[in-house]
């Protein structure tokens, strides 16, 4: 019966999360969310040059996987990707399969298991933008291009130092040039610097999640609060009158965390 009981009002408390959490966001986020405003996504860090082409010419310079990733926002298969072959030594540049704009270098990749090509950081803090992705409802971080817009994957702050954060890339989205690429924008030589000191996310993408975590935390820790805890209870029953406690405590690390990823 006390296990049923703890069952329930967990399962109360998520149906409250989501209720709570997405009504808060939905009036926080109104002016701004991608939903509200009938678009996919809202730039953050948007530059002054951006190559722009209509759909039909996508299409004509792009096959059909790099369309469907680059320009409709899919995501490849798993441990599909070349890139994932490529190793830290390598010396050349991965560009955007759009525009050629260098986004990432070998160096800054490593294995996460994922099965998508994973970095640590971007080439340069100008090469990558950041928007809020609420396709899978918790809200992500998005990478896209920085030049023209195409989708190259997200991401999350699980990955290794010095950095802390893991670019969880689709490789289709990019091509590998074994050579000094320059720049399509100035004509400038594209160097190869690690900016690991800005590997930062901008607020903004960061304050939805922050809001999901702390809301998550609160609500496990409204409901230890205002449950009945009684003194005659087994080791077991204690442990389940108690639980909500290190979940709570779990999702407001993650906020925490979270906020002090963010570029202030």
């Amino acid at each position: 019966t006390l296990l049923y009981s703890s069952l329930t009002m967990t399962l109360l408390q998520l149906l409250r999360l989501n209720l709570c959490c997405w009504v808060a966001l939905a009036n926080a986020f109104v002016v701004h969310s991608p939903i509200a405003r009938g678009h996919h996504r809202f730039h953050l860090n948007q530059r002054a040059a951006v190559v722009e082409k209509s759909t039909e010419e996508w299409q004509s310079i792009l096959n059909q996987e790099e369309f469907r990733v680059l320009r409709e926002k899919g995501t490849e298969a798993p441990f599909s990707s070349s890139v994932n072959a490529l190793e830290t030594t390598d010396q050349g540049i991965l560009v955007c399969a759009g525009c050629r704009e260098p986004l990432f270098t070998p160096r800054t990749k490593f294995d996460s298991g994922s099965g998508w090509p994973s970095f640590s950081a971007p080439i340069s803090s100008t090469s990558v933008e950041y928007n809020v992705d609420f396709d899978l409802i918790l809200p992500r971080t998005e990478c896209v291009c920085a030049s023209c817009g195409g989708h190259l994957g997200h991401v999350f702050d699980d990955g290794p130092q010095p950095t802390g954060l893991r670019y969880c890339m689709n490789g289709v989205s990019m091509q590998y040039m074994n050579k000094t690429v320059t720049a399509s924008d100035d004509g400038g030589v594209i160097e190869q610097q690690l900016e690991t000191e800005a590997a930062q996310l901008p607020l903004v993408s960061i304050l939805p999640s922050v809001a999901v975590n702390l809301g998550i935390a609160a609500l496990f820790l409204n409901g230890w609060i205002h449950h009945e805890h009684r003194a005659d209870v087994d080791p077991i029953g204690l442990l389940l009158e108690n639980f909500p406690l290190p979940i709570a405590a779990f999702y407001g690390y993650s906020a925490v965390k979270g906020l002090l990823r963010a570029k202030l």
